[in-house]
């Protein structure tokens, strides 16, 4: 056995002993997986931003349950208009996948106050939001089924449909991005979500993942004109709130941008 060896075999047998995971490279998206997010306790609110002007805020909590005989989480999203009277309430079904590094969504309910639209989504497989790879441009391909009823406050029938998604998750890679909350190190991931079963345009969404805390502090789309941007949070008994030197980094940063 030569001295390399020897010394791999040796640093092998100490992690088996001591029981210790391989260290998490820095730059991988690994590094903004928390597997104690979908805590009670955990919470944050996202700026809902349009042509750089706040129009509503959306605050994140969460509260424990089961699911399918399994301990989960529901994480309520409740989205408050800038003045309007409308809200927009989301309630969602988490289990934490952390073998996998992933966070499984199963179940959906979102309900509009304004014509009393329920929406209820039910995943026959979950979809997901995976944090499992090591070098930027990797990607991953994921097919779920999902089961749909929305009701509301009109004559029209109640819809039933299902759909069959395919999700491609791609790491772009590590960027700094700067909030009224703090500049954070994040993993940016982009989502696209395919219907196999007709032709409606893919979503294509892309969200930056704080390093170790595991919440969005960034979210954009292509299918929309509106963008999220973090406000505040409360993580694994941190916090991280606005104040007014960050919000002047932060405005200062989007008026650069729109140059």
């Amino acid at each position: 056995m030569t001295r390399k060896s020897f010394y791999h075999t040796l640093s092998l047998m100490s992690i088996v002993l001591c029981g210790c995971e391989p260290s998490i490279p820095e730059n991988s998206a690994k590094s903004c997986f928390n597997a104690t997010l979908y805590q009670p306790g955990n919470h944050f609110t996202m700026a809902w931003i349009k042509d750089n002007q706040q129009i509503g805020i959306f605050k994140t909590t969460y509260s424990n349950t089961e699911y399918q005989g399994k301990s989960a989480t529901i994480a309520k999203k409740k989205l408050e208009r800038a003045n309007k009277d409308i809200t927009l309430a989301q309630k969602l079904v988490v289990t934490t996948d952390k073998d996998n590094w992933q966070y499984l969504q199963w179940h959906s309910i979102i309900e509009v106050n304004y014509n009393a639209t329920v929406v209820k989504n039910t995943m026959l497989e979950p979809s997901a939001i995976d944090f499992n790879f090591i070098q930027a441009g990797e990607q991953r391909k994921r097919e779920y089924r999902m089961k749909t009823v929305q009701t509301d406050n009109t004559w029209a029938p109640t819809l039933k449909y299902d759909s069959k998604l395919q999700q491609t998750t791609q790491f772009v890679g590590m960027e700094l991005i700067t909030t009224a909350a703090g500049t954070f190190n994040t993993c940016h991931i982009k989502l696209t979500t395919n219907h196999l079963d007709s032709d409606k345009r893919p979503s294509v969404e892309d969200t930056w993942y704080a390093q170790s805390l595991g919440i969005p502090v960034k979210w954009e789309s292509q299918n929309s004109d509106k963008k999220t941007m973090l406000v505040s949070a409360s993580i694994d008994g941190k916090r991280y709130n606005s104040s007014k030197v960050m919000k002047d980094k932060y405005h200062e940063s989007q008026n650069t941008d729109k140059k």
